[in-house]
């Protein structure tokens, strides 16, 4: 379908809603993957930023590396098909579960231990 585009004439376009979805399919892995990757640095930088602990921030990614994992995982015994849905809903799980992951890791940080654990 390209190559039938590229040789047409000039100033002509095609346009088609299964064009649109074949396309999609095009260029969904090379998506995907820079979606993903720039997210996980954003959270690295931003997480770093917020615990000033690297062991922290590394904990904290690994569960979010663990958590996109089992969506993947999820997606694949579901027989879902890999779609722009799927990758939203990729990207919105990495957003709840930064959340989750960087709370916890922040409340660990900056709260005191009890009186009775520090005398023993």
């Amino acid at each position: 379908m390209r190559d039938i585009l590229d040789s047409g004439f000039d100033d002509t376009y095609a346009y088609s809603g299964q064009i649109l979805d074949y396309e999609q399919f095009v260029v969904l892995m090379r998506e995907l993957i820079l979606t993903i990757g720039l997210s996980f640095l954003a959270v690295a930088l931003v997480v770093s930023f917020i615990t000033g602990s690297l062991p922290v921030t590394g904990l904290v990614m690994l569960a979010v590396i663990l958590v996109d994992l089992f969506l993947l995982a999820l997606i694949h015994y579901w027989d879902l098909t890999l779609n722009n849905i799927i990758i939203v809903q990729l990207v919105i799980g990495l957003g709840v579960s930064v959340d989750y992951s960087a709370h916890i890791a922040h409340t660990y940080l900056i709260t005191q231990a009890p009186e009775e654990m520090t005398r023993a």
